[in-house]
């Protein structure tokens, strides 16, 4: 019983883990991208 436990935690722990770290990569390529994309608005105008 106890070892189950600590399994279904750890399972979950690991994909809040997984959620965050997809998070944070989606967040750092989506301002990499607007900044990108702000640099060539600038220089359209």
């Amino acid at each position: 019983m106890l070892k189950n436990e600590i399994f279904t935690v750890s399972k979950y722990n690991f994909s809040v883990m997984i959620q965050k770290i997809t998070i944070g990569l989606l967040k750092r390529a989506f301002l990499s991208f607007a900044r990108k994309e702000i640099r060539a608005e600038r220089f359209t105008f």
